[in-house]
């Protein structure tokens, strides 16, 4: 039986600043070595770019111009995103046609006629979940995506556009992409655009229903490689989103498993999603060739049980 491409490589790509604050060199560069160390799966998202003047569609784009120069289709899994709220505006647009109108520019952008996986990218609570779960099994048969899911989405959401899927035949979603990593997040963090981010009660919901959870922001901004004790992370500038007393605990942990594994600390802490207790596909991001190489090898790595669990601890206090 041929492997999905989750079973290949349990570490997406994400790719938000291709094509605007990665040149197109750099995210070639960045894209030819993942690939060569066995990466298989690209995140992008109709709305990448749109906050640079004429960036709209930049990553797609690119990753549609690197598809074709390398002849390498069959072996990649395309993730995109649609539905997301006017960037201007803020104007809600989970309809049907918004989303073809999405699901269409990204196919054009990227050179393919079809998307391995697509998400939503926000929900509009206003919209019955009747009328979602039917577009996007009309969208499936149509050929225009081979299966879906949700991103930013409520659990309550999630729950009935499971339950309504299921009791009328219709195609299920199979993930949750949202933020999520070992370093737990201020409340209110991305509340300016309704971005969730993992919380005790999200973990113990992927738990129990044994749904897929894809996270952005796996490495927490590189927190875990820059700051080597918490007075390191209170002092830095960029990562306010990440300042609260509960990831003291759990930076000294990594620093101290990390010295006896002889790996890096981004690496422990994208091995300890790899190993939640259900399916979970970290999207990593990286600058450099040596960063990229750092984190796939994350999935290398021979970490003893108990000590895994001391790490997810964390997530379950």
């Amino acid at each position: 039986m041929k492997k999905t491409m989750t079973e290949i490589c349990s570490l997406c790509l994400g790719t938000a600043p291709y094509g605007t604050g990665t040149s197109e060199d750099d995210a070639f560069m960045l894209m030819d070595h993942y690939y060569e160390l066995g990466g298989r799966i690209l995140d992008t998202a109709h709305v990448y770019g749109v906050w640079q003047e004429n960036g709209a569609g930049a990553s797609e784009k690119c990753i549609g111009k690197w598809l074709q120069s390398r002849n390498c289709r069959s072996d990649i899994a395309i993730m995109t995103k649609g539905a997301h709220p006017d960037f201007k505006s803020g104007e809600k647009r989970v309809t049907q046609d918004a989303i073809r109108s999405d699901i269409s520019d990204s196919l054009e952008r990227m050179h393919i006629e079809t998307i391995d996986m697509y998400w939503l990218h926000r929900d509009d609570p206003n919209i019955p979940i009747s009328e979602i779960a039917q577009w996007m099994h009309d969208f499936h048969v149509a050929g225009l995506f081979k299966t879906y899911g949700v991103s930013n989405w409520s659990y309550e959401r999630i729950d009935e556009l499971l339950s309504y899927a299921h009791s009328n035949n219709l195609l299920q979603a199979t993930g949750n992409q949202l933020g999520f990593s070992l370093a737990k997040t201020k409340e209110g963090t991305g509340s300016h655009n309704d971005t969730i981010y993992m919380t005790k009660q999200g973990f113990q919901w992927h738990t129990q229903a044994q749904f897929s959870a894809y996270a952005f922001s796996s490495q927490a901004s590189g927190l875990f490689s820059k700051c080597s004790n918490f007075q390191a992370l209170m002092d830095h500038e960029k990562l306010n989103a990440y300042k609260i007393e509960a990831n003291k605990s759990v930076i000294e942990h990594i620093q101290e498993l990390s010295h006896n594994y002889l790996c890096s600390p981004n690496q422990l802490a994208l091995h300890a999603l790899l190993k939640c207790p259900f399916p979970c596909y970290p999207i990593i991001g990286a600058r450099t060739a040596e960063q990229m190489s750092d984190s796939m090898n994350a999935q290398k790595l021979q970490i003893k049980q108990e000590d895994l669990e001391s790490l997810m601890t964390h997530w379950q206090q």
